[in-house]
């Protein structure tokens, strides 16, 4: 569980930083107009605090910390895959696999979470 953290940290403090910074350079969102643009930069500004979250959880271990922190990750993939889906069935095709893989790592927070409190 540590490391499943550590990861997510990593990965969410990337993605943000890329979605903040240059949000058109990923996959599907070459041709954002300025509202999809100001969009993917919200999303990667959160992205950035679930990030930084992550880290300060990872580096503390706290229990009722990482029972936060494994409830955000819930909270925020289980809404991603949602929203990516719908992005989806509305025809953004690259998002299919984006919708999947924030769904498998909802399924994994709340996992451990389980394990947690077990």
């Amino acid at each position: 569980m540590k490391v499943f953290i550590l990861i997510m940290g990593v990965i969410e403090l990337l993605a943000g930083l890329l979605l903040f910074l240059a949000p058109t350079v990923a996959p599907g969102l070459e041709d954002l107009s300025i509202t999809g643009i100001t969009l993917a930069r919200m999303y990667g500004g959160a992205a950035l605090a679930v990030g930084w979250f992550a880290i300060q959880t990872w580096k503390n271990m706290v229990l009722v910390l990482v029972q936060s922190c494994l409830k955000t990750f819930a909270v925020f993939h289980i809404g991603v895959s949602i929203a990516t889906f719908l992005g989806y069935n509305a025809g953004m095709q690259d998002f299919l696999p984006v919708s999947i893989l924030h769904g498998l790592l909802a399924v994994l927070s709340v996992y451990f979470l389980v394990q947690k409190k077990g």
